[in-house]
């Protein structure tokens, strides 16, 4: 998630508050940061033999942070 919408909701973070880029930070650099972050995941995701059982959980954990990311950056983009 980060990787695709950290850098457009850095732009519009600082185009509501007014802020420079530096002051975000956080999301400019986290956006690119999840861009390889998601190349190592499925690295190690396609190395497992997961069962079924693990396969659940896996989903399970990304749906979860996803839905925690998307909230962070909606609230972000309210304000």
């Amino acid at each position: 998630i980060g990787a695709n919408y950290g850098a457009k909701y850095a732009r519009k973070t600082c185009q509501i508050l007014q802020l420079k880029p530096e002051q975000a930070q956080f999301y400019f650099g986290h956006g690119d940061t999840d861009v390889e972050h998601i190349k190592d995941i499925w690295r190690v995701i396609d190395t497992c033999e997961l069962t079924e059982d693990e396969w659940r959980w896996m989903c399970h954990a990304a749906e979860t942070a996803g839905k925690l990311y998307r909230q962070m950056y909606e609230e972000a983009s309210q304000n």
